[in-house]
């Protein structure tokens, strides 16, 4: 049979090949309301991540605090 290192590349391949193209980079806004100041518009932050599709019908799986009080995300 084939060595252990040549069955594992094989089966590394074979993820890769799946997986391709189903990783993409999340970018999000948040609007920061200051309670003190209400009269004035919202500080805006940007919080970012990975995410990857998980199926054929876009839905997309990130972690929390990429999208936590988003506003909006691209």
């Amino acid at each position: 049979g084939l060595p252990e290192a040549e069955i594992l590349k094989d089966d590394w391949r074979e993820v890769v090949s799946k997986a391709q193209n189903s990783v993409i980079q999340i970018y999000s806004q948040i609007a920061k309301f200051n309670w003190l100041q209400p009269f004035r518009a919202p500080a805006y932050q940007q919080a970012s991540g990975s995410a990857f599709f998980i199926n054929k019908e876009g839905y997309i799986l990130t972690n929390f605090h990429v999208v936590d009080e988003a506003k909006s995300a691209y």
